[in-house]
């Protein structure tokens, strides 16, 4: 017997076992000038934070540009930092006060050719200080952390400092940015250090590339310091070609994975390589992703379900001469699903990150779509971990059953995650009745409803893990993270997106488009849904869904890219699980103007 869970969330597609994710949106942000994202976050609030370089905005040649968003990605504000001559933000993050810590260099203050800086700003990204770091000869930082003393810990690589051409570098600073100590790494070659965490220990870790040592050109290098920074040993990984490490987390069994690039294996010139390794730095496994062309991997997570998630670019798949490329594998390495996303032009995935309800954002940059030479390019993946309906007395979640004895009609549900939930599931396992939407006992295949009481939570929010498998399932069970708030008024998604009251599809926003528009409708109980675009002589040209929707607020984009500018109609058709067909169809008028 097989069970596995469907978590829906603002989008319009269930993700099932080894299928990608869809779209919920992008967006770009820029002006008539060249501008990039390197680096984001999910914020604390449920927002994003972009860090990355302007030539539109701002005071000089190039400067620095910190991004907040809301949760659907629109800008709050933004915030320029540099002086005349060329700054740029690679990396940022939220700190623990609520503001937001960015490692960058800046040519136009410091000491030299260009200098480490770190900037940190309030919750508003107005800045609270800057550090520069540096001698006369020139520094870069890829790569920032706040450590569990409040201060910071910065990667990057030094030509001022150190043994070789140019050494990786780690500075350790004070929660004030002042420098604690720094540390250099390399030999009489150029060596450099590109990402780095504070490992659980209390060490660090560091990924680069080093050419004084290994076996090739350059090599993937990994080094492990203690909390002083001092080496306590490290790995190279590489033939006799160039191998680069761009990204690296520590991982749940202690090791280690590495993202980057590898030309010395694999099927082309350069392709994307992910390498894991256990905590003592030695390999355990590496898998080369890519074509016959260039393919990079930037940035690497570990994901909730053990497996890794690699965002970088590819020139073997996609639309254009260069795509954002995600790569989702298992825990042992192997390709689960990839997407593209890019035009005609360059496009490029920096980072990435997954998010509260398990889907993905990517931060980098587009040449295919905004406004100007380069744009800052957000996109945002559905999730598979979202209330599906909620009351005041109990929470729904739908799940699909493969081969099932049809007497068996319960499920199983275990409280495996921060507590939050132990009043409502005081016993370790509870027995709930599944009802299924085709009515009658549970046939061989259906999808059924399983609710909880939750009637005896108060006022507030509750997040927790639970384990939900069919009785006499075989295999691992689902876990499903479930996040909700609850008022007064009764029960809600956490993101305040009241239940609706009635089947709506919304206007499209924006509109008139060009590419892409959001769709967003309202499901006020459980139906099937179809919604299709059609062109002006009523000819279906997209399927953008067809399935099973819950109560709940989705959202889905439409891309016109292939197609040609002119008026499209969205039409959203329902029925409910009685079998009464048509008994709801909304129809809106689109324009894309390219």
């Amino acid at each position: 017997m097989k069970s596995s869970v469907l978590f829906f969330t603002m989008a319009v597609t269930a993700v099932a076992m080894a299928q990608p994710p869809d779209t919920l949106w992008t967006r770009t942000f820029g002006g008539p000038g060249d501008d990039t994202g390197n680096s984001a976050q999910q914020t604390s609030d449920g927002g994003y934070i972009i860090a990355g370089q302007t030539y539109s905005y701002g005071a000089g040649n190039g400067d620095v540009w910190l991004i907040k968003t809301n949760f659907d990605g629109d800008s709050l504000w933004t915030r320029t930092f540099g002086g005349s001559q060329n700054d740029r933000g690679y990396s940022v993050r939220q700190t623990n006060d609520g503001g937001y810590v960015i490692a960058g260099i800046t040519q136009s203050y410091g000491a030299g050719s260009h200098d480490v800086w770190l900037i940190k700003t309030d919750s508003n990204g107005d800045s609270l200080w800057t550090r520069t770091f540096g001698g006369s000869a020139g520094e870069q930082s890829l790569s920032v952390q706040q450590t569990n003393d409040g201060g910071y810990v910065i990667a990057g690589y030094t030509f001022s400092h150190g043994a070789g051409e140019y050494d990786a570098w780690l500075i350790k600073t004070d929660s004030q940015g002042d420098s604690l100590w720094t540390r250099t790494f390399g030999g009489s070659q150029s060596d450099g250090g590109s990402g780095v965490q504070q490992t659980d220990d209390g060490g660090y870790v560091i990924a680069g590339i080093t050419q004084s040592y290994g076996a090739g050109w350059f090599d993937v290098w990994l080094i492990k310091t203690n909390s002083d920074g001092d080496s306590l040993w490290t790995r190279t990984f590489g033939g006799g070609s160039r191998d680069y490490g761009n990204s690296v987390q520590q991982t749940s069994d202690g090791g280690y994975v590495i993202a980057g690039y590898t030309n010395s294996y694999g099927a082309g010139g350069s392709n994307l390589w992910l390498i894991k390794t256990n905590s003592n730095g030695d390999s355990l496994w590496t898998h080369t992703f890519g074509g016959s062309n260039y393919d990079i991997g930037k940035s690497v997570q570990q994901t909730n379900d053990g497996g890794y998630v690699i965002a970088g670019f590819t020139h073997s798949y996609g639309a254009g001469n260069g795509d954002v490329w995600l790569i989702k594998t298992d825990p042992l390495g192997s390709r689960q699903w990839q997407l593209t996303f890019g035009g005609g032009d360059f496009d490029s995935g920096e980072s990435v990150q997954q998010t509260t309800d398990e889907g993905y954002v990517i931060a980098g940059c587009t040449v295919s779509f905004g406004v100007g030479g380069y744009d800052v390019w957000l996109i945002r993946l559905e999730g598979e971990a979202t209330v599906l309906s909620a009351s005041p007395d109990s929470l729904s979640f739908g799940a699909e059953v493969g081969g099932a004895n049809p007497a068996e009609q319960y499920f199983q549900i275990r409280n495996i995650g921060s507590g939050s939930f132990d009043y409502t599931l005081s016993e370790e396992i509870t027995w709930l009745t599944a009802t299924p939407m085709s009515g009658g006992p549970i046939p061989p295949t259906d999808t059924v409803l399983v609710s909880v009481d939750i009637s005896g939570l108060s006022e507030g929010d509750y997040e927790g893990d639970v384990i939900v498998t069919a009785l006499g399932a075989q295999g691992s069970p689902d876990t499903v993270h479930v996040t909700l708030h609850i008022e007064a008024s009764g029960m809600q998604p956490l993101r305040g997106y009241e239940i609706p009251k009635e089947f709506a599809l919304l206007p499209a926003f924006p509109n008139p488009f060009n590419p892409i528009t959001n769709l967003t409708f309202d499901v006020p109980q459980t139906c099937q849904v179809s919604l299709n675009i059609y062109d002006i002589q009523g000819r279906m040209v997209v399927e953008l869904y067809s399935g099973w929707r819950s109560v709940g607020t989705y959202r889905t984009t439409f891309n016109g890219f292939e197609f040609p500018s002119g008026i499209y109609f969205c039409r959203m058709s329902v029925r409910t699980p009685e079998g009464e067909a048509g008994n709801y169809t909304q129809t809106r008028k689109l324009l894309l103007l390219k």
